[in-house]
């Protein structure tokens, strides 16, 4: 239904569950354009890759995302659409949050490198003043502020997932939050963890 560019951005270290998120993001998100991107230079070079891989591209909008968040259900379609709908109608809009957040959380980190539908030449501008991911959530953020644009979320989340990643050095191994057994099953089964 949908040809807008969903580029998910990974890490040698998350490579093992790109087939799982690629299968989940299929069943879940069906009908977009996947990019799988894998960065493995130094962590200071990550927006600046980004940022150049972004400027070959001809959308206005595209969807951006860390690789290792698994969904866990289907996209809202009529969120989603609303997200299209809000950047269409307000220039001074430059992302929408289709993911799960809180108030606090969205003043916080209006940027971030969830599940967000960008106008692709702000975000460009944004990579090019930041470094790595965590640079881009905190003084992406601090930065975006300072813009005088606006983040907005959906009223309900486009995309659903357990709000952390898959991976982390907080536990070992995969979080499979809130995916569903018979999901984690198949990927099991199918050896869709490297």
């Amino acid at each position: 239904m949908s040809e807008m560019k969903l580029i998910l951005i990974g890490h040698p270290g998350s490579q093992h569950i790109v087939p799982a998120s690629k299968y989940l993001i299929n069943k879940y998100m069906p009908g977009f354009d996947l990019h799988f991107l894998n960065w493995t230079g130094p962590k200071e070079g990550w927006s600046s890759y980004l940022s150049d891989y972004l400027k070959e591209l001809n959308d206005e909008l595209v969807i951006l995302a860390l690789d290792d968040y698994l969904l866990s259900k289907p996209y809202s379609l009529w969120a989603y659409r609303e997200g299209i709908d809000t950047l269409k109608n307000d220039k001074n809009i430059a992302c929408v949050k289709l993911c799960r957040t809180t108030l606090e959380e969205h003043l916080e980190y209006p940027v971030t490198t969830q599940f967000m539908l960008w106008r692709k030449e702000f975000l460009i501008d944004l990579l090019s003043k930041t470094k790595d991911p965590w640079h881009f959530e905190i003084t992406g953020s601090q930065l975006f502020r300072e813009s005088g644009m606006k983040s907005v979320c959906t009223r309900i989340p486009a995309v659903n997932y357990d709000a952390h990643s898959c991976l982390s050095a907080r536990w070992s191994g995969i979080n499979w939050g809130d995916v569903k057994q018979e999901d984690i099953d198949y990927i099991k089964n199918n050896n869709l963890i490297l």
